[in-house]
């Protein structure tokens, strides 16, 4: 055996040559400055310990597979014979696992012997009284006392190697040069950039260290050269009694350019600082989990955790150091000393030694052990115990909100850290707030969510944090809480029946209408002028098959007893057997033109025979622009007119504008809709304004908006379906409700925003669940 000294014994020093290395290996020398943060490096205060085991499925963890870096996907493929997915999955479920045994053996729970089996934790315990405390951690369990550890007498060899052929960082010590490799960046007093690494690389040592440059693992054959000054030797250093762990304050700026990760390698040619791994907390061992390391002599390899917390001697006999060890079947060859051993995105510990000597060069697989100084543990052996100076650095992502800008009250406001888990903070700090106006911890994939505040609107800022040091940038934003509305449907078992069941709401026992209003329920053109129509003569619209009067429309027609009746449409639309039907209940005329816009003149004039404030021009060619449109129309009291919208206006329509002398001219939709060349022709008929947003959704908003400043209810039709929608414009125009368009699947969230600033506190949803699906019932937004 060759102790952790003599690997070091009489290596010329290499030429200081070569370009700036940007990054350490194991993980990067240091990082970026983070946001600010108060607090001192005293240890990490994160999320309470986990006193359960969760669910762990493969499925939650895709995303964060898809994101490892190639080569360590590699490592976990070949060394441990599963997928990235299943690996961070059972990652997760082994971090948990460590923190609950130390719940437990807080709470006085005597567990002799832990270990992960894939997400599930088996337990042993001291005596059946601790049985049921531990099953209720959702372990399985068995009581027994520890077995005596195979690797109790074993000596490993420290994984440290002379400056011959790697990457790292190292140091000339006369005519000799060393090298180790980068373990984990963080903070050290006053938020110094320190990292550390193995004790027994700098043992005897306290002077500069520098950087190494190398461009791939040396067991593909690397070429390494010593660089500049990348810091020295600080703060705790000790190899013995249990420990091995040391730190470097990097001071040389050009070694900050890299977040806190750890270094990928792929056994290739390629930049070490590409695809690293980002790393996001920390974890203790427990035997059965898996496993894998960075260093610069092997790279990345992966393995199983065979024991924790086993005093191993590194050195070939029992007078040499003995380290507090995780004991793993990961290969490790000299000069990987001090890497980063990594549970998933979990700090494990670093790189002390293994089965090699400092003159084997290759992995033998099947027969490997390694041992790792842990980064926490159940003994006062580990990095957090004994640097009580130095907090780990970890990758924090700025909080990602799901939640719609516009939400229902009662609800949750929610999103995801990516790449976070339990051990993160989020804090969210609403309306300008100092301090936090609370805080949670998200769950293994990094979700997390929030009580919705009280209705009104609400700015916001959240802000994730590890520890007491690494924070990420703010997410900012503005969040609108209405109050979320009663909610209703009015429906038939058919376009025909749906407009019947509409024109009972809109009148439920009348004595007598004064005029019913019928039009073609098979094509929208005729009917889209036909709602303000009705609402102007006072009666509902009801929906006619072209050639037949449906039973349903004829018992409604006769129920309402009108005083007339108006056909709107030629006999192409409605036939005149219908007319003949329908006049044989009231006298009956029709209203038509030449075409659908000489049809909408009629019928303006038909219904409006003097003034009219407001004329509403939509185009004849679509539906979604009218069916808003009728109601506004109706609330202000004015004809809706169908225009081409291309071009300039014709006579006929100048003529029927100029007859209502209208003080407002409204036209809706946007330029690709009614042209701009058109509404310039509109100049010195009225005062024109377009309303318009970027959909239909939004230019129904925009119609409300400047019709409606108030209302109780709302209305809402199908906006890519039109008939129930269009006996549904003259409803909400009888009702003096403004009608919205909406999604089959959810309702816009503008739709929402609205009713807000009106005040509404119900919705009716208008037709049956094909042309408006479930989810309007219980008020899905989009």
């Amino acid at each position: 055996m060759v102790s952790a000294r003599s690997m070091f014994a009489g290596v010329s020093v290499l030429a200081l040559t070569g370009a700036l290395l940007a990054v350490g290996v194991g993980a990067p020398a240091a990082t970026a400055a983070a946001p600010a943060a108060t607090g001192t490096p005293n240890g990490p205060s994160h999320a309470p310990t986990p006193t359960k085991m969760g669910d762990y499925s493969a499925s939650r963890f895709a995303a964060a597979a898809a994101q490892l870096p190639p080569a360590l996907a590699d490592a976990v493929e070949r060394d441990l014979g599963t997928t990235p997915q299943q690996y961070l999955s059972d990652s997760a479920a082994a971090a948990d696992a460590a923190g609950v045994v130390q719940h437990l053996r807080d709470s006085g729970v005597k567990v002799t012997d832990a270990r992960i089996d894939g997400t599930t934790l088996r337990l042993r315990v001291a005596s059946a009284a601790d049985v049921a405390a531990a099953k209720a951690t959702g372990a399985q369990v068995s009581v027994g006392a520890k077995e005596p550890s195979p690797y109790e007498g074993k000596h490993f060899n420290a994984a440290n190697q002379t400056a011959n052929g790697g990457t790292a960082w190292g140091y000339i010590s006369g005519s000799s040069g060393y090298r180790c490799s980068v373990g984990f960046n963080g903070y050290g007093p006053a938020k110094r950039t320190d990292f550390v690494t193995a004790g027994h690389c700098v043992a005897g040592y306290s002077g500069n260290v520098l950087g190494i440059t190398q461009t791939r693992p040396t067991v593909t054959g690397a070429q390494t050269s010593f660089d500049q000054t990348m810091g020295s030797v600080a703060g705790v250093s000790q190899f013995g009694n249990n420990v091995d762990t040391a730190r470097v304050n990097v001071t040389n700026t050009g070694y900050y350019a890299n977040p806190f990760a750890v270094a990928t390698w792929g056994g290739g040619p390629g930049d070490v600082a590409a695809s690293p791994l980002a790393v996001r907390g920390d974890a203790a061992a427990i035997k059965g989990a898996s496993m894998c390391k960075s260093g610069s002599t092997t790279g990345w390899t992966c393995g199983t955790i065979m024991d924790v917390d086993e005093t191993v001697t590194v050195g070939p006999d029992s007078t040499y150091p003995q380290v507090n060890s995780i004991v793993t079947s990961a290969c490790v060859l000299a000069g990987d000393s001090g890497g980063a051993a990594m549970l998933g995105g979990f700090a494990l510990g670093t790189t002390t030694g293994s089965s090699h000597g400092e003159n084997e060069h290759a992995c033998t697989p099947g027969n490997e052990l390694s041992v790792f100084f842990p980064m926490k543990s159940a003994t006062p052996y580990s990095i957090e115990a004994v640097q009580t100076d130095w907090e780990l650095g970890v990758t924090v992502s700025t909080p990602v909100v799901s939640t719609p800008a516009t939400v229902w009250t009662g609800g949750t406001f929610s999103g995801q850290v990516p790449g976070a888990n339990a051990q993160t903070t989020v804090s969210l700090y609403w309306d300008g707030a100092a301090v936090p106006s609370a805080t949670t911890h998200p769950d293994g994939t990094g979700a997390w969510s929030f009580p919705l505040p009280a209705a009104g609107t609400h700015s916001y800022k959240l802000v994730a944090s590890w520890g007491a040091n690494s924070v990420s940038a703010p997410a900012t934003g503005s969040l609108q809480v209405v109050p979320k509305p009663t909610a209703s449907r009015i429906a038939g078992g058919d376009r025909f029946d749906s407009s019947v069941q509409m024109s009972q709401a809109a009148f439920p026992s009348p004595a007598h209408v004064p005029y019913v209003v019928i039009a073609n329920g098979v094509a929208f053109p005729d009917a889209l002028s036909a709602a303000p129509a009705a609402v102007k003569l006072g009666g509902p619209l009801l929906l006619t098959a072209p050639g037949y009067l449906p039973a349903s429309v004829q018992a409604e027609v006769q129920r309402l007893h009108p005083d007339h009746i108006l056909v709107v449409g030629g006999p192409n639309a409605v036939s005149d057997d219908v007319f003949t039907s329908l006049n044989a209940i009231a006298p009956t005329e029709r209203a038509y033109g030449g075409d659908r816009f000489g049809t909408a003149q009629a019928v303006a004039t038909k219904a409006f025979t003097s003034t009219a404030s407001s004329v509403y021009l939509v185009s004849g060619g679509n539906f979604p622009d009218a069916l808003s449109a009728g109601a506004a129309a109706s609330h202000a009291g004015g004809p809706v007119l169908l225009v081409p919208g291309g071009g300039t206006a014709d006579a006929g329509t100048l003529a029927a504008i100029d007859r209502l002398h209208p003080t407002a001219i409204k036209v809706v939709g946007g330029v690709n809709v009614i042209a701009d060349s058109y509404v310039q022709s509109l100049s010195g008929h009225g005062t024109v304004t377009r309303l318009a947003g970027g959909d239909r959704f939004a230019t129904a908003q925009a119609v409300n908006a400047d019709a409606f400043a108030s209302a109780a209810n709302v209305e809402l039709a199908s906006g890519v379906a039109f008939p129930d929608a269009l006996a549904g414009s003259a409803l909400a125009g009888n009702r003096g409700d403004p009608l919205y368009i909406s999604l089959p699947g959810c309702i816009p969230a503008s739709v929402a925003s609205e009713m807000g600033r009106l005040g509404a506190t119900s919705l009716t949803a208008l037709g049956g669940t094909a042309a408006l699906g479930p989810a309007i019932d219980s008020l899905t937004l989009c």
